[in-house]
Parts: structure tokens; sequence; C-alpha cells
């Protein structure tokens, strides 16, 4: 499915802006990270990985309930606000079943069965797939640069070609 295929992807985007591999909109993603005209750390999986769960705790210090927060995560903390609300009960069950607010579809109304399903498939990865190869963590180190330059000049100063800095650092928009 195309959902799958841009988890995969870290340059994937959405026809609404979201992008990366946790498809934060521009507007959250400024909240948690760096988006701008050079760099848009939304495409960094490193960043936007620590940006994701400190946004997915925010919604669960607002919204008491993790199947809350991980729905939110999907139809945003307002709208799963005003769901709970309309339905008067914090249970994922009765907002999914009584909620009938406009953006309230498909995808936000499974989302939570959806990340139950990839719990348990992850948890049985071996049983279900075998023994699959795993990549090796990521290694290397982070240089904060002294002042903003060019893509040209810190891969230069870094003895890398323009390409392998950008491979390396796919937050940066080349």
């Amino acid at each position: 499915s195309g959902s799958i295929r841009n988890m995969l992807d870290l340059r994937a985007s959405a026809k609404v802006g979201a992008a990366g591999v946790w498809q934060f909109m521009p507007s959250t993603g400024r909240q948690y990270m760096m988006v701008n005209d050079a760099v848009d750390e939304r495409k960094d999986p490193l960043r936007a990985t620590r940006a994701a769960a400190r946004h997915l705790m925010a919604d669960y210090d607002a919204l008491g309930e993790w199947p809350l927060a991980i729905t939110a995560y999907n139809h945003g903390r307002g709208g799963v606000s005003r769901g709970t609300g309309e339905v008067n009960s914090v249970d994922i069950g009765d907002v999914v079943m009584g909620y009938r607010g406009k953006a309230f579809g498909f995808a936000s109304r499974n989302f939570y069965v959806e990340f139950l399903a990839a719990v348990d498939v992850s948890s049985r990865a071996d049983e279900l797939f075998g023994d699959l190869p795993h990549m090796p963590a990521v290694e290397g180190e982070e240089v904060e640069l002294p002042y903003a330059m060019g893509i040209h000049q810190a891969a230069s100063l870094a003895g890398v070609s323009r390409e392998d800095l950008i491979v390396a650092n796919p937050a940066l928009l080349s």
C-alpha cells in the first residue's frame, strides 16, 4: 500500500503536506524540529522519531489515555478532544462508535486498532517471518556547525561529496 511505502521512504510526503517517516504536518513539525526552506528535520528519521515521541507524550498528557493519544497522532489532539466531549467518554470504543466529526473517517477511526496490529506483528516477527536480517545501528557523530554554510562548503570541510553529505543528512533540502 502507499502508506506502507511512505513509512519506509525518508523523503515521503503526502498531498496534504505531511512528510517523513512519521508524516508530520509542517506546523506540527515546527513545534519539535527545524522545518524551513533549507532544512526539514521531518525527513531525518532520528530527529523525527524523537519528535514523534515528544508529540505522542504531549497528546497523552493532554488526553490522559494512550488509545486517545495514539488516535490523536492521526486525527489531531483537538479533534479527539471534541470527540470525547461529543460522546461524553474517554473510552476509545465509545469515541470510535459514537463520534460523528466530519474528518473522523476510516483512517482516524481505525488508527488505534492498526497500531495494536503493528505491535502484535512486531512482537511476533520471528514467528511470522522467520529469521529476518537486521540492519546495524547507524554509527557516526553529529557535528554542529559554528555558522550557517552551503551544502558544497559543508561537504568540502567534511571531506565528502555533496551527494554523500545529503544521504547522511536527509533533513537537508537539496
